[in-house]
């Protein structure tokens, strides 16, 4: 009988901590609502540099004053993630020599996962690989996909946790 109660704690434990690991507190609720309360001011994006696909060093800082800029977070193990890459290749598609640049920042995998998951769907907007979260601690990532719509200024419009539809994803850009 103790086994069993004891069996029954180890579960019930693992099931709070993938709980809390990928449905965290401080997450907002699904809805079109989700960006932080209004506090008055607008906060300026940090900055940051991170490899690409290619080897090259992208920062953010060298869109800014040129061009408006949608972050994704995502990863190739992620549901939600996959199911709005393809409306993220045609937003890159459609935006790409307009005033918006989409990047894609891949949480925590190794450049060959990633290569190999865009390759198999090819997709084209820029991947940056952030391997060691830094850049995900950086925006407070908890939990993916997490999209960041930042101004030609540097200013953070608007930022949403969970998936995105494509009708969604226009409705921020128009916002820029």
């Amino acid at each position: 009988m103790r086994r069993v109660i004891l069996g029954l704690l180890v579960i019930l434990a693992g099931l709070v901590i993938y709980s809390l690991l990928f449905y965290p507190l401080d997450a907002p609720p699904e809805g079109d609502n989700p960006t932080p309360p209004n506090t008055g001011q607008i906060d300026l994006a940090p900055d940051f540099s991170l490899t690409d696909l290619d080897g090259n060093t992208v920062s953010l800082s060298d869109y800014r004053g040129q061009k408006n800029v949608y972050i994704n977070f995502w990863a190739s193990w992620c549901g939600p993630c996959k199911l709005e890459m393809p409306d993220i290749e045609e937003i890159h598609r459609e935006y790409e020599d307009k005033d918006l640049v989409v990047l894609t920042v891949n949480v925590g995998e190794s450049q060959n996962v990633v290569e190999k998951y865009i390759n198999s769907n090819g997709f084209s907007f820029p991947v940056l690989l952030d391997p060691e979260m830094a850049v995900s601690k950086l925006y407070k990532v908890n939990s993916i996909p997490v999209s960041i719509f930042i101004d030609k200024e540097g200013k953070i419009i608007n930022q949403r946790v969970g998936l995105l539809t494509k009708e969604q994803m226009l409705s921020y850009i128009e916002k820029l």
